[in-house]
């Protein structure tokens, strides 16, 4: 093969491997509509308004209910549970210390233009009912 058509081929493969890829890790960033559950699942920082720790995040695909996540937020007092969903680029997520009465939801939006790897919203205590602000950022590694 001539350097000519090795070069030829070289630029042709890789134009095609690019535009089929389109998955998590492919170099593709979906829009804010367009993140699924697969673009969350690994480890995520989690900060909150008027709260001074980092936590951090832990989704999974659902082990039930397919289409939706699963997973864990390590707070300052242990682990608790989370699960919920993402649709049209909104996450909803119920957290739970015991797994049955729910102590918090999350509810945000992918960050135009952050490929699925920034959710900012509000997080609301169910003891108090307090709203505040938080933002998502997925762990380098991770997508």
């Amino acid at each position: 093969m001539t350097p000519d058509r090795l070069l030829l081929w070289v630029v042709l493969a890789s134009a095609g491997i690019g535009a089929q890829a389109s998955g998590p890790g492919s170099g593709a960033c979906p829009t804010p509509d367009a993140v699924s559950p697969i673009h969350l699942y690994g480890l995520w920082q989690a900060t909150v308004e008027e709260q001074k720790e980092v936590l951090l995040l832990e989704l999974v695909r659902h082990p039930e209910w397919q289409g939706s996540l699963s997973g864990r937020l390590q707070r300052p007092s242990g682990w608790v549970q989370v699960s919920g969903d993402i649709e049209d680029g909104e996450l909803t997520l119920e957290e739970s210390g015991d797994g049955r009465t729910v102590t918090g939801l999350w509810h945000g939006s992918a960050v135009d233009g952050s490929c699925g790897k920034e959710i900012r919203g509000t997080w609301n205590a169910a003891q108090d009912r307090r709203l505040l602000g938080f933002t998502l950022r997925k762990r380098a590694g991770w997508d």
